[in-house]
C-alpha cells in the first residue's frame, strides 16, 4: 500500500475492504474505494514512508501529504418519507424512509422529528427517540400516538459530506379502525419529462384487537382506487 491515513493508522482501511491505489499516470495515484469506505473530508492522506521512488530505484523516498476535499460536484441527497396518511386506534405506525437516495453509495444518517399542531408531541418524540436506530425506518407502537390527532412527521438525511435534505409526512391517529394506505418512495417525486414515473402502493386491513376499538367492524377486503 502506497499511502497512509492519519486517521486509522498505517493502513487504508478507511477506504474500505479491498481498496487498492494505482499509478494513473507518473505523477498521479488513484485511489479506488472498496467496500463501506469511511474516509471523510478533511482527513489527511499521507505517502507511505521509504516506499516510492524513482523509476531507476536510485533516488530519495517521496513524502507528502495531502488533505481530502469534498467531492467537486456532489451527488444530491434526496430524503422520501413513506407513512399511512391515517391509522387506527390499534395500528402501529411505521415510518420509512429507505427509499431517500445520495450518499454516492455510502452509508447516511437519519434523524426524525414530529410535531403537531393542536397537542402536545413531546411524548411522541421520546416515542421516536426510544424506536430511532442508525436505519431509516422506525415503527411507532399503536399506544404511541393519541387518537383524533393530526400529527406531521419528518425525517433530516445527510450525507457522509454533509449534504442534507428534509422530507414530511402527515399522519391522523383515527379513533376508529380503517384500512392503512400509503405511496411507497415518498408523496413526492422527481423526474425528466423522458422518464416513466413508477407508483406502488401498500395497503393493509387495520387492527380492531385492542379495548380502544371494542365492538368496531372491520371487513374482509379492500377495494383501492388511484
Amino acid at each position: 500500500m502506497l499511502l497512509s491515513i492519519s486517521a486509522c493508522g498505517t493502513t487504508c482501511s478507511a477506504a474500505g475492504a479491498g481498496a487498492s491505489c494505482v499509478w494513473a499516470d507518473d505523477r498521479t495515484i488513484a485511489i479506488f474505494f472498496g467496500d463501506s469506505p469511511t474516509l471523510m473530508p478533511g482527513v489527511a492522506l499521507a505517502l507511505k514512508p521509504d516506499v516510492i521512488m524513482n523509476k531507476a530505484g536510485n533516488s530519495y523516498t517521496a513524502s507528502g501529504t495531502a488533505m481530502v476535499a469534498a467531492p467537486a460536484l456532489p451527488l444530491p441527497t434526496v430524503a422520501a418519507l413513506s407513512a399511512a396518511a391515517a391509522v387506527g386506534p390499534c395500528d402501529a405506525l411505521t415510518l420509512d424512509a429507505s427509499a431517500s437516495s445520495g450518499g454516492g453509495g455510502r452509508a447516511m444518517t437519519y434523524s426524525f422529528a414530529v410535531t403537531a399542531a393542536a397537542a402536545d408531541a413531546s411524548s411522541v418524540s421520546v416515542a421516536i427517540a426510544d424506536a430511532a436506530a442508525a436505519g431509516p425506518v422506525i415503527v411507532l407502537g399503536a399506544d404511541a400516538l393519541t387518537p383524533g390527532v393530526t400529527y406531521t412527521f419528518s425525517v433530516r438525511v445527510t450525507d457522509y459530506a454533509g449534504g442534507t435534505s428534509v422530507s414530511s409526512a402527515v399522519v391522523t391517529k383515527g379513533q376508529y379502525p380503517k384500512p392503512i394506505a400509503q405511496v411507497l418512495g415518498g408523496s413526492a417525486r422527481a423526474a425528466r419529462r423522458s422518464e416513466a414515473v413508477n407508483l406502488e402502493a401498500d395497503a393493509t386491513l387495520p387492527d380492531a384487537g385492542c379495548a380502544a376499538a371494542a365492538g368496531a367492524f372491520v371487513g374482509a377486503g379492500i377495494t383501492f382506487q388511484w
